[in-house]
């Protein structure tokens, strides 16, 4: 792979992370589109670690209230800190036994653009139509946070929007617009740092692979860093479906 690859891939990445929409789906058809050899899962992993590094610093008030709540055993910030440890034990599980599977069978075109639609609809559906009755974050509840953290096992299918289809589970389960949508990108930093981490792990000692990895995990910060607050804007009040403001 070269620079140019993976400059272009680490902009997609960085541009639709923070969208309801799916980065991996689209880290699987830009090289189609184009005619490039395809850069395995170990590639898509390792970029994500770009959308990590965003996340924490567009919500590093949550996290450090967290952190700080897990320390001191505080029963609201502390436990929506082992509530998000908690859901996100299925990912680790089923992303686990089912790696190669996801690698070899489902990096498909077929199943990303049907993967597309599917969700597609179902986020609509679930913003125009979902229960939304808890408005702070820190009130997520533990079967809210459990349903949200089955639905984030969806996003391992390329075409799935992590982001999305959490979201989604978070409107159905009685969650507000913004708050699924913090909540969604809260409970993805565990499973994107553990994917991520495992990759740096493997990829590390192979110098071209390296190199290639880190120019496109720092274009995608780069990409991030003016887009966070509008995006965040966009999702929380712009509506998923254009369904406008929350009454």
């Amino acid at each position: 792979m070269s620079i140019f690859h993976a400059f272009i891939l680490g902009l997609v990445q960085g541009v639709a992370e923070f969208l309801p929409i799916s980065s991996s789906g689209f880290l699987v058809l830009v090289p189609q589109w184009l005619g490039w050899e395809e850069q395995g899962l170990s590639f898509d992993a390792f970029i994500h670690l770009g959308t990590l590094a965003a996340v924490l610093i567009a919500l590093s008030g949550d996290v450090r209230r967290m952190c700080v709540g897990m320390i001191k055993k505080d029963r609201v910030w502390g436990g929506l800190g082992w509530k998000i440890l908690i859901a996100t034990f299925p990912v680790f599980l089923i992303g686990f036994f089912a790696q190669d599977f996801v690698e070899t069978s489902l990096r498909a075109k077929e199943v990303v653009a049907a993967s597309f639609i599917v969700w597609g609809i179902v986020l609509y559906a679930s913003d125009r139509w979902g229960r939304k009755n808890v408005t702070s974050v820190e009130k997520t509840g533990w079967k809210q946070a459990f349903v949200t953290g089955c639905a984030q096992v969806i996003s391992l299918i390329p075409g799935t929007s992590r982001s999305g289809i959490t979201i989604s589970a978070g409107l159905v389960s009685g969650l507000s617009r913004e708050t699924a949508t913090r909540f969604s990108f809260l409970l993805g930093i565990p499973a994107i740092a553990a994917a991520g981490g495992k990759r740096l792990y493997f990829c590390f000692f192979y110098h071209q692979v390296f190199v290639d990895v880190f120019t496109s995990r720092r274009i995608c910060m780069d990409r991030r860093r003016p887009r966070r607050s509008w995006i965040f804007d966009f999702v929380f009040l712009g509506g998923l479906g254009g369904s406008g403001r929350e009454s």
